[in-house]
């Protein structure tokens, strides 16, 4: 199963030129996101991308000044086609969620694309979704591997989940199971739940790693800390059989009834 993605704009509120925008960044930071705002529009009036694109973000979320997705994505269209990397990305966003612009999956497709070839890894991992699905592109599962890999490369969970799943399936690459639990085991540590379910199952059944019900059981206890629910009934059975914890009728029951709710 390949992950969906929740889409989170990309935001530079850091000190990297001087005048208005750092002025604007300080006064971001001090929580004074109205003096904020009006700093980053004079600088943005200036020409300056960065400013351009956390004004962008500030009407997206309305922030300092009243939302509205039509300036944001104003914003993020000037400093884009001034080939900003995080603003090419956050108006390919806008598109997907036709938020201030028409839908239009392969105009987001092309500003993804943009970001991506700049090195902006969350572009890159959804573009992998993108050529997944079908969706503003053409399905390509070897794309697709080939995106995610560039995230998973450089700490991506989502990408690493994925990435997993389709050496786990076999999509876009050769079927290999010892890569899969490698990957997912990437994204487990990073606490990606989903990751940790399917990297507990793996142990449980020996698929790519060596059968390790103990490793199993502490994956699910912390998928299920994390709200998977699907890892409740499994690790019910773990304490109902024995294997990997103490048997615990008790504890079993209380997952099963977790799992029903």
């Amino acid at each position: 199963m390949i992950k969906k993605l929740f889409f989170v704009l990309n935001v530079l509120f850091v000190m990297v030129s001087g005048g208005d925008f750092e002025d604007g960044v300080a006064a971001y930071h001090a929580g004074e996101h109205q003096k904020a705002a009006e700093l980053f529009k004079k600088a943005a009036e200036q020409g300056d991308v960065d400013a351009q694109n956390n004004l962008g973000v500030m009407y997206e979320n309305g922030q300092g000044v009243q939302q509205d997705y039509q300036k944001a994505a104003v914003f993020f269209r000037k400093a884009a086609e001034r080939g900003d990397a995080d603003a090419q990305y956050n108006l390919g966003v806008m598109y997907m969620n036709g938020q201030g612009v028409k839908q239009d999956y392969p105009k987001a497709a092309e500003f993804f694309q943009m970001a991506a070839d700049q090195g902006v890894v969350r572009a890159q991992t959804v573009l992998g979704v993108m050529c997944m699905s079908g969706q503003g592109v053409r399905q390509d599962y070897q794309k697709a591997a080939e995106f995610f890999r560039k995230a998973a490369e450089r700490g991506d969970t989502d990408a690493q989940y994925n990435l997993g799943s389709m050496y786990m399936n076999g999509q876009g690459v050769q079927q290999d199971d010892q890569k899969a639990a490698e990957l997912y085991r990437k994204a487990a540590d990073q606490g990606d739940a989903d990751a940790q379910y399917n990297l507990g199952s793996m142990y449980m059944n020996g698929q790519g790693v060596q059968q390790d019900y103990q490793k199993a059981a502490e994956l699910y206890q912390k998928a299920t800390e994390r709200g998977v629910t699907r890892t409740q009934y499994s690790l019910g059975v773990m304490y109902m059989n024995s294997q990997g914890v103490k048997q615990d009728y008790q504890k079993a029951a209380e997952l099963f009834q977790q799992a029903a709710d």
